[in-house]
C-alpha cells in the first residue's frame, strides 16, 4: 500500500464518522475504570483523556480545573478536577447528543449530574423533553429524572475535596436497557457532550462554567482491550503570530503482547511534509509521504506486555513566529509495528494506534 495511505489515515482519524455531524474540537477518548467514591485514587484517571479548562468563581475570578473522559468495557467515566480548598454547593452536570447529529437539544437526550449541597452528594440521571408535562414557561424545554419517564437509573456520582482540589466523578454504562432516555455506544461510537460547573457560596450566588465553548464537543469510545492514544490542541480558533500551541497527550496501554515504535510528529500545510521528533527533547527532522522511509520514531521498541498510561496537558509547546506557511496543521500521535515505514509503504498491522489534532494558523 503506497505512502499516500498516511494521509488518509490522519484525515480519516481526525473526522467523525460518516453518519455524524463534527463538533468542535478533537474527539476525548481514554480508557480506564474508575471507582465512583469522588476520590481521584493514585493512577486511577491515568488513561484519561483531559481537558484543561478555568472555571468561574462565585463572586469573581476564575480557578484551574481539569476534565477527564475514559471508557472500559461497560462504563463512560468522567470527572472534574478543580483547584479549591473546600466543596462548593453547586453541581457537574454532562449533557449528550445521543445521535450527534450537532441539531441542538432533542427529545430523549442524556444527562447526568452529581450535586453537592451542605448534605451530601446525590446523582440524577434524567433526559430533556418539550413535551408535557414540562411546564409553562420552561422555555420550551425541560428536564426529568429517568425513573420519571417510566425508565432508570444508570450511574454513580460522588465528589470529595482534600483541602487543595475539589472533585466530582461519574459514570454511566455505555448501553443501558433505558434505550429510551440512554445513549447507546460501541467502541468506535461518538457522542456530542458539553458540560457545566456550577460553583456556588453557602448563600449563593453562582457561577457557571460550560466546558467546551462555544458548543458541544465530543467523546469517542475507546475498545477497552486496544492500545489507546490522544493528542489535542489548546485552542479552539485559528493561531496567529505570537500564539502558543499546547499539545496535550496520552496513551493508555492495558498490556499487548507487541512492540511498537512511537511517533511524533506534524504534518504541514502542504499535506505532504512532515516534521517529525526523534527524541524526549523534540529534536526534529523533516520527510515527506513519499518517503515514509525517512522518518525516525520518537521512541523505538516500546514494549506493550506491561500495562502502562500516561496522560499530560503540556506533552509539546511551540510559539507561532509569523514566518509558517498559513493552512492546516495535523499534529499526529503514531504507534507502529517496529521498523513498519522501512519498506516506505504502510501494509495492513503496521498501524497498531493513531490519533490526530487538526489546527488552523494564519500569521
Amino acid at each position: 500500500m503506497q505512502s499516500g495511505r498516511l494521509l488518509r489515515l490522519i484525515a480519516l482519524c481526525a473526522a467523525l464518522p460518516a453518519t455524524a455531524t463534527a463538533h468542535v474540537g478533537s474527539p476525548l477518548s481514554g480508557t480506564g475504570t474508575a471507582v465512583v467514591d469522588g476520590i481521584m485514587g493514585a493512577g486511577e484517571w491515568d488513561g484519561a483523556a483531559r481537558l484543561d479548562f478555568l472555571a468561574n468563581l462565585p463572586g469573581g475570578g476564575t480557578t484551574p480545573a481539569t476534565l477527564l473522559v475514559m471508557n472500559d468495557a461497560t462504563n463512560l467515566y468522567l470527572a472534574a478536577r478543580v483547584a479549591r480548598d473546600r466543596l462548593d454547593n453547586g453541581d457537574l452536570r454532562f449533557e449528550f447528543d445521543n445521535d450527534h447529529d450537532a441539531a441542538g437539544i432533542e427529545n430523549g437526550d442524556d444527562f447526568i449530574q452529581v450535586i453537592t449541597s451542605t448534605g451530601g452528594s446525590s446523582f440524577y440521571d434524567s433526559y430533556r423533553t418539550n413535551q408535557p408535562p414540562c411546564p409553562p414557561g420552561s422555555g420550551g424545554w425541560c428536564g426529568f429524572s429517568d425513573t420519571e419517564g417510566g425508565g432508570t437509573l444508570d450511574g454513580q456520582g460522588n465528589t470529595s475535596n482534600d483541602g487543595s482540589f475539589s472533585f466530582y466523578e461519574l459514570s454511566h454504562p455505555l448501553d443501558s436497557t433505558d434505550d429510551l432516555h440512554d445513549f447507546s455506544l460501541a467502541p468506535g461510537a461518538a457522542v456530542g457532550f458539553y458540560a457545566e460547573l456550577s460553583l456556588c457560596n453557602a448563600s449563593g450566588p453562582c457561577a457557571n462554567t460550560a466546558v467546551p465553548e462555544p458548543q458541544a464537543g465530543d467523546i469517542a469510545v475507546a475498545s477497552a482491550d486496544a492500545l489507546t492514544l490522544s493528542v489535542a490542541n489548546n485552542f479552539g480558533g485559528t493561531y496567529h503570530a505570537g500564539y502558543t500551541v499546547i499539545i496535550a497527550a496520552s496513551m493508555n496501554n492495558p498490556g499487548i503482547a507487541a512492540t511498537v515504535d512511537l511517533f511524533f510528529g506534524v504534518l504541514l500545510p502542504d499535506r505532504h511534509t512532515i516534521l517529525f521528533f526523534r527524541d524526549l527533547a523534540f529534536h526534529f527532522g523533516s520527510a515527506d509521504l513519499s518517503n515514509l522511509a525517512g522518518l525516525t520514531p520518537l521512541l523505538a521498541g516500546v514494549d506493550l506486555s506491561t500495562p502502562f498510561g500516561f496522560a499530560t496537558a503540556n506533552f509539546f509547546s511551540y510559539e507561532w513566529s509569523g514566518y509558517e506557511p498559513a493552512g492546516s496543521y495535523s499534529f499526529f500521535l503514531l504507534a507502529a509495528a517496529p521498523d513498519a515505514f522501512a519498506d516506505n509503504s504502510i501494509d495492513p498491522g503496521d498501524v497498531v494506534a493513531l490519533s490526530t489534532a487538526t489546527l488552523s494558523y494564519s500569521p
